[in-house]
């Protein structure tokens, strides 16, 4: 239901920016034109779903916490500010892991969980009391969808 989701979010008028660690570049598990065939792909699906565009795609080839464009860190975010003249403030920041939750607070965006991946995990990490706070401004969804179809 993800390019259903989508589609949705794009006839009611919302932008999508799309943001994923790909670091199995960096770990040699993984070319860059493996990713590009992977989002050409995932770029198919939306538009046979009914989405016509999203507004970009970008992606961190690393996990090391020094780089600022690896999620948890906002370096990508603020690249696609200025890109893309979107303003995470005053949207939500979608996704299924305990890093999304995180990209999220340091944006200072509304975290939504999707109950998809690694979910469960993620259920988890929140639930310990060093995470209480950021877990209560979580809002959990299960689907896409669903949380698409939740918006005004």
């Amino acid at each position: 239901g993800v390019g259903e989701a989508m589609a949705l979010m794009r006839r009611k008028g919302y932008r999508i920016v799309v943001f994923s660690n790909q670091y199995g570049i960096s770990e040699g598990k993984l070319t860059q034109a493996d990713v590009d065939r992977v989002h050409e792909t995932m770029l198919e699906k939306l538009g046979d779903a009914g989405c016509p565009s999203i507004d970009m795609l970008y992606y961190s080839t690393s996990k090391m916490k020094e780089d600022v464009y690896a999620m948890p860190n906002t370096g990508m975010m603020e690249r696609a500010e200025r890109e893309t003249n979107v303003k995470f403030r005053e949207g939500w920041f979608v996704g299924d892991k305990f890093s999304d939750i995180k990209t999220a607070q340091n944006l200072k965006s509304k975290p939504i969980l999707i109950k998809t991946g690694d979910w469960e995990q993620t259920i988890k990490k929140l639930d310990t009391f060093g995470n209480r706070d950021l877990k209560s401004k979580v809002l959990i969804y299960e689907s896409l969808l669903e949380f698409a179809e939740s918006l005004e």
